[in-house]
């Protein structure tokens, strides 16, 4: 069995909805209330939750800015933000770089029946590596985004760690 979250539920909670809108947050599963962050850490820090997912879902602003939350087209952009997002989290030392590495990479790729072809670095696996420079710090806008919807919820929030190179 494998397990899976998103930044966006470790990250936000229905609090943040107010900043931008209460129906901007409309993802499936929902964004749920403050508190629900702390029992994911824990899960996702204990292993029963192994993966780090982005679930990329994007859509442009005027598509979750509706009146009627079921209006409202569900999922943000998570591609792009998601290894910022957790190398920040790595930066504040809320998890090792290891620990990212593995939720990121080796168990999708485990789950996937990709490894160790893909998800590690050894001999004769796929030489996918990304470069991060762990003292960058930049903000998160939408307008940045190279997906073709760019309502993140994530807005001018400063991350640290970027990468920087992808080979």
């Amino acid at each position: 069995m494998t397990v899976e979250t998103c930044p966006h539920y470790l990250l936000l909670s229905t609090d943040d909805g107010k900043r931008m809108g209460d129906n901007f947050l409309r993802v499936k599963p929902p964004v749920r209330e403050p508190g629900h962050q702390k029992p994911l850490w824990d899960a996702l820090m204990d292993g029963t939750i192994d993966i780090i997912s982005t679930d990329h879902a994007p859509h442009l602003p005027q598509e979750k800015r509706k009146e009627k939350i079921w209006d409202c087209a569900p999922g943000f952009p998570g591609v792009e933000t998601s290894m910022r997002l957790m190398l920040t989290q790595v930066a504040r030392g809320r998890m090792t770089l290891c620990d990212y590495v593995r939720m990121a990479c080796a168990m999708p790729a485990k789950a996937f029946g990709l490894y160790p072809r893909k998800g590690a670095l050894a001999v004769d696996a796929d030489a996918d590596i990304v470069l991060i420079d762990m003292q960058r710090r930049a903000i998160i806008r939408g307008a940045d985004l190279k997906s073709i919807g760019n309502a993140t919820p994530f807005e001018e929030v400063e991350t640290i760690g970027l990468p920087v190179r992808t080979m």
